[in-house]
C-alpha cells in the first residue's frame, strides 16, 4: 500500500509543538535589552498551518465514503487511470514515455470507497524551472509531448512563473460523488500536501473555459487565473485551446492555508 494521506497529518503534533517554541523564542526580552530588529515570520508556522488545513479537508473526504491513498509507481498509475471508465488513459504530462515521474518530484493521489472501487485520481509534477521561464518549458516541451504547433507568446503569467513548479492535473472524481462536490475539495488538499512537501515557488494547472466561467478554479482555491493560458497554433486533438491557466504563488499557498473554514464552506 501506498502512503495514507492521514500519514501526511501524524506530524501535526510535532509541527504544534515547534509553533509553541517559536512563541516562546519570539517572546518579549528584558527591558534592560535593546529591542531587536524585526524580523520576518517563523518558516515553521505555515506547516502547522498547513497540517489544519490538509486534517479539515481530510475529514471531510473520508465523511463522504472515500479513502485516498498515495501511489508511488508511475506503471501502476497508469493503468489505474487507463482502467477508469469516464477517464480512459493518462495523459501526456504524467506519461512515463514522455517524462520522468518518480516518487521524488511527483504526488500521484488514488482514491478508493468503501467497496474499494477507484472514484477519484490526480497528479501533481515538480519541475525544477530555475533559469527559465513556465513559457520557456513549454516551447522547448509541450510540441515533444503532445505534437500540435505551439506558439512563440503565452500570457504574462507563463512568463513570470519559474523556479520550483509544480503541475497540477489528471483530476477525475467518479460522477456518483460530484454530488458533494469533492473534486475542489481534493484539488485543495493535493495544494496543501504540495506546500508541506515541496514548499514550492508556483502551482498551475488548467481548467476549461465552461468551468472557469462557472468559477471553479476559486473553489479549487486558485487564487489567479488567466485565459488562453497556451497559446497553441494548431492544438493536438486531446487538448482544448481555450483552456485558462490556474495558479498559485507560495504566498497564496500558505494564505490559503490560514483560511480552511472559508475554504470548506
Amino acid at each position: 500500500m501506498g502512503q495514507t494521506v492521514v500519514d501526511l497529518c501524524n506530524e501535526v503534533s510535532e509541527l504544534q509543538n515547534l509553533a509553541r517554541a517559536l512563541e516562546r523564542a519570539s517572546a518579549p526580552v528584558r527591558q534592560h535589552e535593546p529591542e531587536p530588529e524585526p524580523q520576518p515570520a517563523p518558516t515553521g508556522l505555515h506547516e502547522v498551518d498547513a497540517a489544519r488545513f490538509i486534517d479539515v479537508h481530510r475529514r471531510f473526504i473520508e465523511e463522504a465514503g472515500v479513502n485516498l491513498r498515495e501511489c508511488h509507481d508511475v506503471n501502476v498509475f497508469q493503468t489505474i487511470c487507463d482502467e477508469l471508465q469516464g477517464k480512459g488513459y493518462l495523459s501526456e504530462p504524467f506519461h512515463p514515455e514522455f517524462m520522468d515521474i518518480i516518487p521524488a518530484n511527483a504526488l500521484l493521489m488514488v482514491g478508493e470507497n468503501a467497496d474499494g472501487a477507484i472514484v477519484h485520481v490526480q497528479a501533481m509534477r515538480r519541475d525544477d524551472l530555475n533559469g527559465c521561464s513556465l513559457a520557456d518549458f513549454w516551447k522547448r516541451n509541450l510540441k515533444r509531448i503532445h505534437n500540435g504547433e505551439i506558439g512563440e507568446v503565452h500570457c504574462p503569467a507563463a512568463q513570470m512563473i519559474t523556479g520550483q513548479v509544480i503541475y497540477h492535473g489528471e483530476m477525475w472524481v467518479d460522477p456518483e460523488l460530484r454530488k458533494f462536490k469533492l473534486a475542489a475539495t481534493l484539488a485543495r488538499l493535493a495544494q496543501a500536501i504540495a506546500l508541506l512537501r515541496w514548499n514550492p515557488d508556483f502551482v498551475y494547472g488548467f481548467v476549461s473555459s465552461k468551468l472557469t466561467q462557472r468559477g471553479f478554479p476559486v473553489r479549487e482555491g486558485y487564487q489567479h487565473i488567466s485565459p488562453a493560458g497556451t497559446n497553441w497554433r494548431r492544438s493536438p486533438s486531446n487538448v482544448s485551446g481555450d483552456d485558462w491557466l490556474v495558479w498559485n504563488a507560495r504566498e497564496d499557498l500558505r494564505w490559503m492555508m490560514t483560511l480552511p473554514q472559508i475554504f470548506s464552506e
